[in-house]
């Protein structure tokens, strides 16, 4: 009966359950040639979310293969965070309030393409440029990369599990919503960081091998960028939690991330990212491309963010602003 109410209440919000056919649901990724996708033409509506995907299977307005007289056409690439995850609705993503600021001043067609599909990663967005944005011919790409790598290190990492007499036990069907809340709502349980007096864990297990696989992901898509004259901008990922709150403000903020990074503490995670963040700003360097820091433009807390790294809609409007100053240099 719960799962049966958390269904029907998770399709009146977002239009999506498991009660909806599978080929209606469009939040739900799909693989075209080693690449996900969202499926194209498509429109889902809740109470509290719209996703209309466009003829690319990207949550973007419709675009033309060529560009039109006049027009300025820029991408940004990324995942979840660049997607708009807790976007209502296109519109209200920071790639398409970037659009509306820069029609403010644009006297042709603009269209800022949204390539963000949830859970990508920087292999993965490297897939995204070559194969659906580099055809559209954007005069330049922003790169959001966010914190999916993070987590993907973290299992890159981690030390083989010791043999054990493991129970059989049937597996749980992936659309059930019951685990899912109960996985979120007991974090603070779970999180071993909080129990520690300090708020701080001492195992920090990312490995320099892990760290190098992704500098050489980052190296890739800044070659494929050059192969294909695209201008890339590497922008920083941003976090809710900041060095300069009050640790126990850091510890409620950075509570899903410290949950799906296990191998990282608090401090470890602040320092993995400020790491991946030094290897983008490094690989742009050597590849005459930019690296564009934005964490002074957009602070953090429960207002700009709706969890560790997702914005909410005031988090989307001030990317947006931040690109629109960064542009509004660029190409006057």
């Amino acid at each position: 009966m719960l799962e049966v109410l958390l269904q029907g209440r998770a399709y009146l919000q977002t239009g999506e359950s498991i009660f909806k056919p599978k080929d209606e649901q469009a939040v739900r990724s799909i693989v075209v040639d080693g690449l996900r996708l969202y499926p194209p033409n498509t429109v889902i509506r809740g109470t509290k979310m719209e996703i209309r995907t466009n003829q690319y299977g990207l949550r973007s307005p419709p675009i033309t293969p060529s560009l039109l007289p006049g027009e300025l056409r820029l991408a940004v690439i990324g995942a979840s965070t660049v997607a708009g995850a807790y976007a209502r609705t296109n519109d209200m993503t920071f790639s398409q309030k970037l659009a509306g600021l820069l029609g403010k001043r644009h006297p042709g067609p603009v269209n800022v393409v949204n390539a963000g599909i949830s859970g990508l990663t920087v292999h993965q967005m490297r897939l995204m440029l070559e194969k659906v944005v580099a055809p559209l011919k954007p005069r330049l790409v922003f790169v959001y990369t966010g914190f999916n790598d993070i987590a993907k290190l973290c299992k890159a990492s981690a030390p083989p599990s010791a043999s054990a007499v493991r129970i059989p036990h049937p597996a749980l069907p992936s659309w059930l919503l019951i685990p899912e809340l109960i996985r979120k709502n007991t974090i603070a349980l779970r999180s071993s960081y909080r129990a520690s007096g300090t708020g701080l864990r001492r195992a920090n297990q990312v490995s320099p091998a892990a760290i190098d696989a992704y500098r050489k992901d980052v190296e890739e898509l800044a070659r494929a960028a050059r192969h294909r004259n695209i201008e890339l901008v590497f922008v920083s990922s941003l976090s809710s939690y900041r060095r300069n709150m009050p640790l126990a403000e850091q510890q409620d903020l950075s509570a899903f991330a410290l949950y799906y990074n296990k191998c990282l503490d608090l401090n470890g995670l602040y320092a993995v990212t400020d790491r991946l963040n030094l290897i983008q700003q490094t690989v742009a360097k050597a590849n005459g491309f930019t690296f564009l820091d934005i964490r002074a433009q957009v602070p953090g807390g429960s207002a700009v963010f709706v969890d560790s790294s997702h914005f909410t809609p005031e988090g989307e409007r001030l990317v947006a602003e931040a690109l629109d100053r960064y542009l509004a240099s660029r190409l006057n």
